[in-house]
């Protein structure tokens, strides 16, 4: 194991009081954080400890590392994310939020599907040019930033009225449904601990130690919570650095790393300015997209000396955008002797990731996508959740009107409206219609009074055994409802699987012994980046937000274009423009020996052709660090952006494919400009290279003379 620096050592015995360890990516943060809870649960013998992470995929990153650290005691320690304890701690005191105890947590399409249905109910809204997303980002903006909308007076903060009154009555529709959004989790927890005080020593004797993770990403809201709760703990850390903050769901700007001394008193900053991960090459090109660039160093006792340059790529389409990455990854495969599991592909959109996958797919390997969805967003489980949902909370009208719309109800929207409409806005929901004439239509009425049944004898058994599993619950909801019946009876290969889905992740609950509590809150803060990766030997696929915390010894990042990186949203805003490059810096640095920038000359988005510049951020990498390749496609037609990209200081040279047939990739071995040495005729300079497969012919200049060698026989060597 490698010998820990001065400053690692110091930010890993340092508990006097609160501290701050900042560094870059490959710094060795979470190593220290590991070491850090390791020595408090061995020394200060308290199991009092609470590690928190950004994402599901750190978490379970940070549990693995503290396992092999201390592995009898890693137990006692509740590695998570701040959104599920802080639904802990909601539930735990509902009542004096207005809420019962099963309060709902709606996902972003439900938020979505309330704005335009309050939009649509809003006769005064009539040739409104309020668009329902926009509408909802703004929403979003002003929780995360704790504002609501008794704070929003006449035509204050910059927003109209008609967004003020809009964002009263989204706020009115949560409290109807006993329901909160994403972002109320946090803000509601400042909440109560702000309003009552002697929570925040409730909370700190639970927890005594609080190691924070990933901290660039918490949002304004977030940040209060912690300074609020901090003098009541024995020790917090806090862990992350500003140049990766991308935190979208939290509001992150990146500013919580600079205000934390400020908002959080006698705290002390540890710096690690090492970087261990990437080689000379990676961390110098990365650094240079940092604001804080001349702030840290390479570790040259461990960084190889033979450190290769990183490589960027201009293709004329997508299409041989993919055809580049496969044929690299091939190539890369049996040169360097990795795995498929090595490589991975970092993509801005989801139209990118098809090219990608079908030219896979053409070659036979494996690939898995990172970033894409979970179990939890397959159609089953979500209508399985319905059930429960409607079951602990029959005021969560969202819930309700999503489970009306499958079988048996099969309701269309308009009548979904009309039953929603015969329902009280009270705690009970739906179950205030037990006992009463519907009169809504005599298949409909009877198709409710059954779904009240059910949920009458639901609630009944569960006030038998109100400690009952999940699994439990989820088992006989889909017996009882007729799900499970409706599949079997469907009998098609595809209903097959959803019932096999359905079956594994009631053996997950059961695994992990959820009660209804746990699960709900587990999948409400759950997003597609948690997905745990499949095991097996297979290409990763991740989208560039997504790629935090990864790390692999080959990276491509692609879609380097004015228009993708940085995207087309975010040009213009000079704070959207920074975080565009702090993802371009995450995905360079997650490459540890090779890091490979592709982009496309033309793009098909959006059903059109696109033709985007070579995206500003290639202009801030270093010249000397990057070798540039283009496609011969290119060099025929294009030769203006040639010579731009010349003139700028990049020494462009042309790239010929690698043949996947063929036995010896002689041609990948060699390029332009390069000094060999023979053993007769001395060194020389490669002046081109022409042919392919195993007919690639190698033009070399030997002092005054040029001779043509084939590559397969040549025997020179590199100098």
């Amino acid at each position: 194991m490698r010998k820990l620096t001065t400053d690692q050592l110091r930010a890993i015995d340092y508990f006097e009081s609160p501290l701050l360890i900042s560094g870059p990516s490959g710094s060795g943060k979470t190593t220290v954080l590991a070491r850090k809870v390791a020595r408090i649960l061995e020394e200060k013998e308290n199991d009092r400890i609470l590690v928190l992470s950004g994402s599901q995929k750190a978490v379970r990153d940070m549990t693995a590392w503290v396992g092999q650290l201390v592995a009898e005691d890693a137990h006692k320690v509740r590695f998570d994310k701040l959104e599920r304890v802080c639904l802990d701690w909601m539930r735990a005191h509902a009542g004096y939020l207005g809420l019962n105890r099963h309060f709902a947590v709606y996902d972003h399409i439900e938020q979505l599907r309330i704005v335009i249905e309050l939009i649509g109910l809003d006769v005064s809204n009539e040739g409104s040019q309020l668009v329902p997303g926009e509408v909802l980002q703004h929403i979003r903006r002003l929780k995360l930033c704790g504002i609501s909308p008794e704070m929003m007076t006449d035509g204050g903060l910059g927003f109209s009225n008609e967004l003020r009154d809009l964002y009263r009555e989204y706020q009115s529709y949560l409290t109807t449904s006993q329901a909160i959004d994403r972002e109320d989790i946090v803000a509601l927890t400042l909440r109560l601990v702000t309003e009552r005080p002697e929570l925040c020593q409730e909370i700190a004797d639970r927890y005594q130690y609080w190691i924070i993770d990933q901290y660039e990403d918490f949002g304004p809201v977030y940040c209060q919570l912690v300074a609020k709760i901090a003098p009541y703990l024995k020790h917090l850390t806090l862990c992350g650095d500003s140049e990766q903050a991308v935190g979208v769901e939290s509001g992150a700007t990146g500013d919580s790393i600079v205000l934390a001394s400020t908002q959080i008193s006698g705290l002390e900053t540890v710096r690690l300015t090492t970087v261990f991960r990437s080689t000379n090459a990676i961390v110098d090109t990365a650094r240079s997209l940092r604001r804080d660039r001349k702030t840290f160093s390479n570790d040259d006792d461990f960084i190889e000396a033979d450190d290769e340059s990183l490589v960027y790529f201009l293709a004329f389409d997508e299409q041989e955008e993919a055809r580049y990455v496969v044929d690299e990854i091939v190539m890369l495969r049996r040169e360097d002797m990795l795995s498929l599991n090595d490589f991975c592909i970092l993509y801005r959109t989801q139209s990118q990731a098809y090219f990608f996958e079908e030219q896979l797919r053409q070659q036979g390997l494996r690939f898995r996508s990172i970033g894409r969805s979970v179990i939890y967003a397959n159609s089953e489980i979500r209508d399985i959740l319905l059930y429960m949902r409607v079951l602990f909370n029959p005021a969560d009208r969202q819930a309700l009107a999503q489970l009306l719309a499958l079988p048996p109800f099969q309701l269309d929207e308009a009548m979904v409206s009309t039953v929603l409409r015969h329902i009280p806005p009270t705690p009970a929901g739906i179950l205030e219609l037990q006992g009463k004439e519907l009169k809504i239509e005599i298949d409909i009425d009877a198709k409710l009074i059954g779904l009240i049944d059910l949920l009458v004898h639901w609630n009944t058994e569960l006030q038998e055994d109100p400690d009952v599993l999940a699994a439990t619950i989820m088992s006989q909801i889909a017996d009882d409802s007729g799900y499970r019946m409706l599949l079997e009876e469907e009998n098609t290969l595809e209903a097959m699987e959803r019932l096999q889905t359905i079956d594994e992740f009631i053996g997950l609950a059961l695994e992990r012994q959820w009660s209804v509590e746990q699960l709900l809150n587990h999948v409400a803060v759950t997003t597609p980046d948690d997905a745990e990766i499949n095991s097996g030997d297979a290409v990763n696929l991740i989208p560039l937000r997504s790629a935090k915390g990864y790390e692999f010894p080959c990276v491509f990042v692609c879609g380097l274009e004015d228009g993708l990186i940085p995207h087309y949203n975010a040009q213009f805003q000079p704070e959207s423009l920074d975080e565009e490059r702090r993802l371009l810096y995450i995905g360079i640095s997650r490459g540890s020996k090779h890091v490979i920038l592709t982009s496309a000359f033309r793009r098909s988005m959006f059903g059109a052709e696109w033709y985007d510049d070579v995206s500003r951020f290639i202009k801030e990498l270093p010249r000397m660090r990057v070798a540039c390749f283009f496609s011969d496609r290119l060099a025929e037609s294009h030769e203006m952006l040639i010579d731009r990209m010349n003139h700028e200081g990049f020494h462009i040279q042309t790239w010929l494919p690698h043949s996947l047939a063929a036995e010896t990739q002689v041609q990948s071995r060699y390029v332009v400009g390069e000094v060999v040495e023979h053993p007769s005729w001395g060194r020389g300079v490669i002046n081109k290279i022409e042919g392919a497969d195993d007919k690639v012919i190698l033009h070399i200049q030997f002092g005054e003379h040029e001779r043509k060698l084939m590559a397969k026989y040549a025997d020179v060597l590199k100098v």
